[in-house]
């Protein structure tokens, strides 16, 4: 899960994971298992940089079907700021959370995603 991780980082439910985003750029979180409780909240806080980003966050079933369930936009040069959403009806599924920076080349979103089950 380190900076040169190359594909999708573990999303580690439970656990705060840091990191930056320097545009054009995107990370993607994926859980590792499939979730055994019926919903999902995802924080992320933007500790700084110019940039913003919108986070999506889809599940994925069995067949390899994605569905979107929500959106978290962070505008650039939003400052610091704390958003959250909660996803239900993802038991028996992984989730997966992409992030995709936004505002410009070389401007950065710096982050911390924390989920919890519920």
């Amino acid at each position: 899960n380190g900076p040169f991780t190359l594909g999708p980082r573990d999303l580690a439910v439970g656990t705060a994971q840091n990191g930056t985003i320097v545009n054009p750029a995107f990370r993607t979180f994926l859980t590792s298992a499939l979730m055994d409780k019926s919903s999902l909240t995802v924080k992320v806080e933007k500790k700084g940089g110019k940039g913003g980003a919108n986070i999506r966050i889809c599940k994925i079933d069995e067949n390899k079907k994605f569905t979107h369930l929500k959106t978290i936009t962070f505008a650039d040069g939003d400052g610091a700021a704390t958003k959250s959403e909660t996803v239900t009806g993802v038991k028996s599924h992984l989730i997966q959370v992409f992030i995709d920076g936004t505002g410009g080349i070389s401007k950065a979103f710096d982050y911390t995603l924390t989920t919890s089950a519920n």
